[in-house]
């Protein structure tokens, strides 16, 4: 809390000094204490209109509190002071995709990953909403373009997985699993995969 104190003496100081305010958002959004984190980065966004950050955090502890219509009206602004912040273009994409606008979350990806093609987890989060929309073969792509930005993005590799299975093929889908697993071993959700898919091929052999 003393980190918490130093922002607050600081305030008091200079009350008109947004990026003050804006760090306390981030350090009350550490300790967990998102309402208050909101007040911060509204304060900050008070002092400056244009600080495309601050909305932008602002909407994502909207967004982990649920309240998705405001989170995306705060990425929205983030976006309209900044139309090159591809991270809120891809979290705007998130909570259309939580509200099952899918459409719509596959324009946010791709304004993200037009701004910037590199932005691997805008292809992986497209790959996941191209898969809701049983678009398999689709999703994979974008899945593939995740993973050959970061080959350790272990999520994608294990959507691309999940639609590989879909497409009936198996024995590509425990190459991917496979893969997840050799990132991260603990990941039991892979090993359940594995071990599913696995019987599922063996029985089908008999």
């Amino acid at each position: 809390m003393k980190q918490i104190k130093d922002y607050d003496k600081a305030i008091e100081v200079n009350p008109k000094d947004g990026s003050v305010w804006y760090f306390k958002g981030k350090a009350l959004r550490d300790l967990g204490k998102y309402d208050e984190a909101v007040k911060a980065y509204e304060k900050a966004i008070i002092i400056n209109p244009q600080d495309s950050s601050a909305w932008y955090k602002k909407g994502n502890i909207l967004s982990r509190l649920g309240k998705y219509d405001k989170a995306i009206e705060a990425y929205e602004k983030a976006i309209e002071t900044n139309p090159q912040n591809s991270k809120a273009w891809a979290n705007k994409g998130i909570v259309l995709v939580d509200l099952n606008k899918y459409d719509e979350a596959i324009k946010a990806f791709d304004k993200a990953i037009e701004i910037n093609s590199l932005y691997f987890k805008a292809w992986r989060n497209k790959g996941v909403t191209l898969d809701r929309l049983n678009k398999s073969n689709e999703a994979i792509a974008a899945y593939d373009k995740s993973i050959e930005i970061n080959p350790h993005d272990s999520n994608a590799l294990d959507g691309k997985g999940d639609a590989l299975v879909k497409l009936g093929k198996s024995d590509e889908a425990l190459k991917a699993y496979d893969k997840v697993i050799e990132i991260d071993p603990q990941d039991s959700h892979a090993w359940y995969k594995k071990g599913a898919l696995s019987e599922k091929i063996n029985k089908s052999n008999l």
